[in-house]
């Protein structure tokens, strides 16, 4: 819910008015077309059951006719003497004699004349012996038709569908009449009694049934028909389930047996549904033109307050240049007027404000960058001229030179920025000096990435991280260098993912004090002893992003101070001041 008020809210005015009143139209249509649609489906279905049980009834009184028939043929048949006769004597003799099967297929068409419904007859008695019109046949009624299967059945039970056992092709319905014998009369009844004398089996030909009780559709629907028998179908029902049926039911004149229409809603013919049509296209067209009609006069009324947003969104992204006309003399024309004039204010501001930044961030910079400690120039100019005097002009020019290009590249005004690889000779040049007056003979070695020596750092970054190293590492207060067997610095330079870090490692035996490090790290000056740490961290901070100092010491191994940050993907590297000078 939360997501889509965020999404209305963030539409233009004109859509909201538009979208509003095209859902109020939306909404009336669509009452209409559910108004409509009940009506015609209510009108229709009312017709369509009046009908159905017309029908019904109709194929109801077909279907009583022919099982009258069958049952008046089965009462006339079982009060024949011969007929009592041939059941005493398949009840008396224990196999089927010939006299028995001739007079039982005089009766078993006679009972089969009696309706085109009958498939044919047959007679089971309770030893499970089998009379039938197929007797040349070695074909039985199966297990299901069996005497013990049939045991619990009473009087007359009409059993479902199932495949006729002498037609395989075919499908037969079966009526099942329990007869008994009384006593020595010769008379049959239809028994209660669990154990019946004899089973007269009927089977109704399912495909004349169907054709029976079913006809082509009407005009308003289709539909299928099917029998019940105590609650039980008898033939196949529609497949669909009950919610997509209608269903009417009507007892026959034979006990528990009833027919049963099956209507299924999806076949509601076409005069309903080109109703519901017509419905939902009008509803479509008002709903269509409405929404037409509205977009365009919520346009022309929000159409000042469009030209205000296209200024606002311009302005945002200082791409506007043009003042935007007002088209009326109303009030929208007065806020445009308003804006642009205090568009063009803003902008003087911006600008003059950003001139004085960018000149704020070049002295800070040049300020920051040449924080030499002094000391360090008065004491190599003196150990130059000490070696003037000692006669090592050799030395003393070598000095002289690598002094004045150290100074050349600190000095340097034209630039802010240097590579990895000007800042590591730089570096060298530093360290030549310092060994000299020293007399220490320190290695630097570089641990940087090859993509990476181009890369743009402040000037003269890393010089501090040396000037710590040895002070730190190396040097003692007698000037003498720690017992270290390969004293050395190492410059590092790594990129992992989107983080950059920098950074010095030297092994000497002094090692870094930590704690004393780190307020270094957040003091503007030098009192803790570790030498332009603030400077180095507020000035990689002018430059890039989400700054960090790592500080970690291994006396006589490794001490290590390590600088990592990011780089602003929408400015470029460096972001600071290289980004306000543009």
């Amino acid at each position: 819910m939360k997501k889509i008020r965020y999404w209305y809210s963030s539409l233009p005015l004109s859509s909201k008015i538009t979208l509003l009143m095209a859902l109020l139209i939306t909404l009336l249509a669509g009452s209409f077309s559910l108004f409509s649609i009940s009506f015609f489906n209510q009108a229709y279905s009312h017709e369509t059951e009046q009908i159905a049980r017309q029908r019904l009834e109709l194929f109801a009184e077909n279907l009583d006719r022919d099982l009258l028939a069958i049952n008046n043929q089965i009462i006339e048949t079982s009060t024949m003497p011969l007929f009592v006769r041939t059941i005493q004597r398949a009840l008396e003799v224990p196999s089927k004699d010939l006299e028995t099967l001739v007079n039982f297929q005089q009766f078993f068409k006679r009972i089969a004349d009696s309706s085109p419904l009958i498939h044919s007859v047959h007679v089971i008695t309770k030893d499970d012996i089998l009379y039938s019109p197929y007797e040349q046949t070695s074909r039985t009624l199966g297990n299901d038709l069996s005497h013990p299967s049939l045991s619990h059945l009473q009087k007359v039970t009409l059993l479902p569908g199932g495949q006729n056992p002498f037609a395989p092709s075919r499908k037969s319905v079966p009526i099942v009449v329990a007869l008994n014998l009384l006593g020595t009369s010769s008379y049959l009844e239809l028994t209660n009694n669990l154990a019946a004398d004899v089973f007269l089996i009927i089977l109704l030909d399912e495909q004349v049934l169907l054709e029976k009780i079913n006809s082509p559709g009407s005009a308003f629907f289709s539909y299928t028909n099917t029998l019940l028998f105590q609650g039980v179908p008898l033939l196949p029902e529609a497949p669909e389930s009950d919610s997509a049926m209608i269903r009417f039911a009507t007892p026959t004149q034979i006990n528990g047996l009833e027919l049963m229409m099956s209507i299924a809603k999806r076949s509601y013919k076409p005069l309903v549904a080109f109703m519901i049509i017509i419905t939902i296209i009008t509803a479509l067209l008002v709903t269509g033109g409405g929404s037409v009609l509205i977009s365009r006069i919520s346009r022309h009324i929000t159409s000042p307050f469009s030209a205000m947003t296209k200024m606002v969104k311009e302005m945002e992204t200082g791409s506007y240049e043009f003042d935007i006309k007002p088209r009326y003399a109303d009030e929208t024309g007065t806020l445009i007027e308003g804006m642009n004039s205090m568009y063009h204010t803003i902008i003087q501001q911006m600008r003059q404000i950003k001139e004085e930044e960018q000149q704020k961030y070049r002295y800070l910079s040049q300020m920051l960058t040449e924080q030499i400690n002094p000391h360090f120039i008065y004491n190599t100019l003196e150990i130059i001229n000490m070696e003037v005097i000692n006669g090592r002009q050799e030395n003393a020019s070598d000095m002289i030179a690598t002094f004045a290009a150290f100074l050349r590249h600190t000095l340097n005004q034209g630039e802010d920025t240097t590579t990895l690889a000007q800042e590591l000779e730089h570096c060298r040049k530093y360290l030549s000096i310092m060994n000299t007056r020293l007399g220490l003979q320190i290695l630097i070695f570089d641990d940087i990435a090859p993509h990476l020596e181009l890369f743009e750092i402040p000037k003269s970054i890393l010089l501090p991280l040396v000037e710590n190293a040895i002070r730190h590492g190396f040097e003692t207060s007698s000037m003498q260098a720690q017992t270290v067997e390969h004293p050395s610095i190492t410059i590092t330079a790594k990129q992992k993912g989107d983080r950059y870090s920098i950074g010095v490692i030297d092994n000497g035996t002094k090692g870094i004090d930590i704690e004393q490090a780190y307020k270094a790290l957040n003091e503007k000056s030098a009192q803790s002893g570790h030498i332009g740490l603030n400077n180095v961290l507020n000035r990689l901070k002018l430059y890039f992003d989400d700054v960090e100092a790592h500080v970690s010491s291994i006396p006589g191994y490794r001490n290590a101070i390590t600088f990592t940050f990011s780089i602003d993907p929408d400015r470029g590297a460096p972001s600071g001041i290289a980004a306000l000078a543009e």
